[in-house]
């Protein structure tokens, strides 16, 4: 399990695969709990319900995601657990 605190949700862009096929992508922007500024690629085909609600973080929420490796060996967020969303107004600057 990861902990992470949100910085930024990119706005979602529309691409289509070598098949034809239409999917989004969005950049998550976060700091992780060694302090480090990392970004993760999130597809509108993979893990939906992830994506779906990743679109709704904001700057400040801190979240514990359940990753795994896929058949590639690339790391893939499979469920998450939102653990403080920042309220309006708050400090977010709050530990995690």
């Amino acid at each position: 399990m990861l902990r992470i605190k949100i910085i930024d949700v990119g706005t979602p862009s529309s691409h289509q695969s070598a098949n034809g096929l239409e999917y989004q992508a969005i950049e998550v922007i976060f700091r992780d709990n060694e302090d480090q500024v990392l970004s993760k690629r999130l597809f509108s085909f993979r893990n939906k319900n992830v994506y779906r609600a990743a679109s709704s973080w904001t700057k400040g929420t801190v979240i514990d995601i359940v990753d795994e490796a896929d058949a590639k060996g690339f790391t893939q967020w499979v469920d998450f657990d939102l653990v403080q969303p920042l309220k309006s107004g708050e400090d977010d600057d709050v530990p995690f």
